[in-house]
């Protein structure tokens, strides 16, 4: 995390282009509510149950969907 700390914007969004496949956010508030990881990311992003397929979608209201 340390490296993201040090991370321009520019830098952030092209690691963040590269990670994931979609962003939901709710714009009034500017909140991201899901996001979708390419699925060769998804093992950062296991929390605890394997996670096989790319169309995983992680988000605030539940801990992992599927499309």
């Amino acid at each position: 995390m340390e490296a993201w700390g040090g991370a321009t914007l520019e830098d952030r969004h092209q690691l963040l282009s590269m990670m994931l496949d979609a962003v939901y956010v709710e714009m009034a508030q500017g909140l991201v509510l899901r996001f979708k990881p390419k699925p060769e990311f998804l093992p950062l992003f296991n929390l605890g149950e394997p996670v096989t397929t790319g169309d995983s979608e992680w988000g605030m209201e539940q801990s992992r969907t599927t499309q």
